[in-house]
């Protein structure tokens, strides 16, 4: 961690000159840090970053930067929690973590790790150091930042806007398998003359990821539709949005290797992910009429047996429409 010349007492802005002496540190007890921030949120105000260890740029260090967003904070106790952007999928979540105060470094440690360095707080400002990034070099670029203390309003919104737990998030929202490769000969031989029927189903919100919990055990009213491959056509079996009723319906396909999917003219067909004798993965789109919205879903299918894909054919059919438009 940076290590900061304690005997600096001259506080100069980073807002009144181009660089500045780094305000010193504050004498700082765990008991007066934990009773000033915890129950509280803290919004970030700005940030510079800091050269030679001790000068700051006037500059804010996120003007103009793209892909990343600063860091707030909220802390319980002895927990602090991170709301944190991710830009690789994008989304917004949280991470919350146990700390301790090393009153002699004013250092907020968690799991042997400084999370920041605390230079000054009050019950409405707080102001820190903290590393930041690293350059292409690996060197690590360490910030001098100000934050201030939320509403209780601001700091349930916040919560709000940043809903997923990035701790459990691998295992909230697991990756999709990965994509095999699907010749037309691979496809004829594997997928044509079989029936599939849903035996698990996934609500994608995130690309090239999807909820662990399946539709069928999370209480969802929407059901996954199941299908039949002839050499020309597929068949589509779902119910009737109104009364429920079994309903099929037939459209002309072509299969389309580039992209391992089925192309429909009602763009009813689906992305095959992996496919074997006796199952198929697949990501389609189906219409939830009962939540009004058009979902993406990632499908485990296995094969029918005769039995019940004679049985799919048997039942008085609607020829609806079950599937929205891509």
């Amino acid at each position: 961690m940076l290590v900061l010349a304690l005997s600096v007492s001259t506080l100069v802005s980073c807002e009144e000159d181009e660089e500045a002496l780094l305000p010193a540190l504050s004498h700082i007890t765990a008991d007066d840090f934990a009773g000033t921030v915890s129950g509280k949120g803290w919004r970030y105000v700005e940030s510079h970053e800091i050269r030679d260890g001790r000068i700051c740029s006037k500059r804010d260090y996120w003007d103009g930067l793209i892909g990343g967003a600063p860091v707030n904070y909220a802390f319980t106790g002895d927990s602090i929690t991170e709301f944190i952007y991710v830009d690789a999928y994008p989304i917004k979540g949280y991470r919350s973590r146990k700390y301790t105060f090393d009153e002699g470094t004013n250092g907020l440690m968690s799991g042997g790790d400084e999370v920041m360095r605390i230079v000054s707080v009050s019950e409405s400002e707080l102001r820190i150091i903290k590393h930041e990034a690293s350059t292409a070099d690996g060197e690590p670029i360490y910030v001098y930042a100000v934050y201030r203390a939320m509403t209780p309003w601001e700091l349930a919104e916040c919560k709000a806007g940043y809903p997923y737990d990035l701790d459990t998030f691998d295992d909230d929202y697991p990756r999709l398998p990965e994509q095999q490769r699907l010749t037309p000969g691979d496809f004829a031989s594997l997928a044509v003359g079989r029936g599939w029927t849903c035996a698990e189903a996934h609500e994608m919100e995130l690309s090239g990821r999807y909820k662990a919990d399946s539709l069928q055990t999370s209480g969802a009213g929407l059901k996954p539709v199941d299908y039949y491959i002839s050499a020309d056509s597929l068949t589509v079996f779902g119910s009737d949005p109104q009364s429920g009723a079994p309903s099929l319906r037939s459209v002309a396909y072509a299969y389309r290797a580039n992209g391992f999917y089925l192309e429909t003219a009602d763009k009813s067909g689906f992305r095959i992910v992996s496919l074997s004798p006796d199952e198929m993965r697949v990501v389609s789109r189906q219409h939830d009429y009962a939540a009004g919205r058009t979902v993406r879903l990632y499908c485990v299918y296995r094969r029918m047996t005769a039995d019940e894909l004679s049985g799919k054919f048997t039942t008085d059919s609607l020829n609806v429409k079950l599937l929205a438009d891509f």
